[in-house]
C-alpha cells in the first residue's frame, strides 16, 4: 500500500493502483476493535429484535390488526436496515473506504434509500391510522381493513423503490467513485386536534411516542439534506447522523416491548419455542384491550 503525499496525516489508498480509489484512513488496534464490536451489536441486535416483531404478527393470528400490519411492515423496513444497511455502511465508516465492489456501488444506495423511504412511508402510514381511529373510532373498522392496510403497505414500498430510482437517477448516470449522494426525503405530517377516545388514545399515545423518537432521530439527517447544497458539511458527521437512524431501528421493538403486552408475551413463547407447537398460532396473546 502506498502512502498519499501533501496530507499532514498517513493516509492509505484501499486500491492504490487505481487513480480514482478511496483513501483509507489510519486507525489505530484498539479503535477498531471497539468501532466493529459497536457494529456487531447494533446490526445483530436490530435484526434480532426486528424478528422477533415479524415473527409475533405473522405467527398469531390474534394480532393479524390493521395496526400491527403496519407495524410489521416497519419491522420488515428495520430488520433490513440491520441486515443489509448497518453492516455495509458500517463498515466503509470504520475502513473509511469502499470495499464491495463498483456494482453494489450502484446497487446500494437504491437499496438505502428504498429502505430509508420505505420507514417514512410506513410512520406516515401509521400516523394515518391512529388518526382514523381516534377521530373517527365508529367507523375505523370499516374505513381501515387488513384488506387495505396490506394494499397501502405494498403501494407504499413500491413507491419507496420508484422513489429511490428517481432521486439516485443522476447519481447513478454519473457516479462519484466510492462516494454516496445526500438525498433531501420529504414527508407530509398529520397533525391536527385529537378528541381522546378511550382504548385508541392509549394506542395513539404509545404509537406517537414511537413516531417522536423517529422524528427526533431523522431530524439532523433532515437538516444536513436541506442544507448539502448551500452550506459546506464534514462527510463524518454525516456517517454521525445516518447512526441515529440505524439506532433508530433498533429501538423500535424496545418501544414494543415497553409498551404493549402482547408483544412481550408473543416473545416468551417465541423464545420459548412455544409457536412449534400445534395451534400456537390461535394462542391469547392479547388477554386485555390495550
Amino acid at each position: 500500500m502506498g502512502l498519499t503525499k501533501g496530507v499532514e496525516n498517513p493516509v492509505m489508498l484501499c486500491f492504490p493502483l487505481q487513480n480514482s480509489s478511496c483513501i483509507k484512513g489510519l486507525r489505530s488496534d484498539v479503535e477498531y476493535i471497539l468501532l466493529y464490536a459497536i457494529l456487531l451489536v447494533v446490526s445483530s441486535l436490530t435484526v434480532f429484535l426486528n424478528l422477533l416483531v415479524i415473527i409475533s404478527v405473522l405467527h398469531f393470528k390474534q394480532l393479524h390488526t390493521p395496526t400491527n400490519l403496519l407495524i410489521l411492515s416497519l419491522a420488515v423496513a428495520d430488520f433490513l436496515m440491520g441486515l443489509v444497511v448497518i453492516p455495509v455502511d458500517g463498515r466503509t465508516f470504520i475502513e473509511t473506504c469502499w470495499y464491495f465492489g463498483d456494482f453494489l456501488c450502484t446497487v446500494f444506495p437504491v437499496v438505502m434509500y428504498t429502505i430509508f423511504s420505505g420507514s417514512l412511508t410506513n410512520i406516515f402510514l401509521i400516523s394515518l391510522d391512529r388518526y382514523i381511529a381516534v377521530m373517527d373510532p365508529l367507523q375505523y373498522k370499516v374505513r381501515v381493513t387488513n384488506k387495505k392496510v396490506v394494499l397501502s403497505v405494498l403501494l407504499g414500498w413500491l413507491y419507496a423503490f420508484i422513489y429511490a430510482l428517481v432521486i439516485l437517477n443522476k447519481h447513478l448516470q454519473h457516479p462519484k467513485p466510492r462516494t454516496m449522494n445526500t438525498v433531501t426525503v420529504r414527508l407530509r405530517s398529520v397533525s391536527k386536534a385529537i378528541v381522546p377516545q378511550k382504548s385508541e388514545t392509549k394506542a395513539a399515545k404509545t404509537l406517537g411516542g414511537l413516531i417522536a423518537i423517529y422524528f427526533l432521530c431523522w431530524t439532523p439527517y433532515f437538516v444536513v439534506s436541506l442544507t448539502a447544497e448551500t452550506l459546506p458539511y464534514n462527510p463524518a458527521v454525516l456517517h454521525v447522523i445516518y447512526w441515529l437512524l440505524y439506532i433508530n431501528s433498533c429501538i423500535n421493538p424496545l418501544m414494543y416491548a415497553l409498551f404493549y403486552p402482547w408483544f412481550r408475551i408473543s416473545v416468551k413463547h417465541i423464545l420459548t419455542l412455544s409457536i412449534l407447537h400445534s395451534s400456537s398460532s390461535y394462542l391469547n396473546v392479547v388477554p386485555h384491550r390495550q
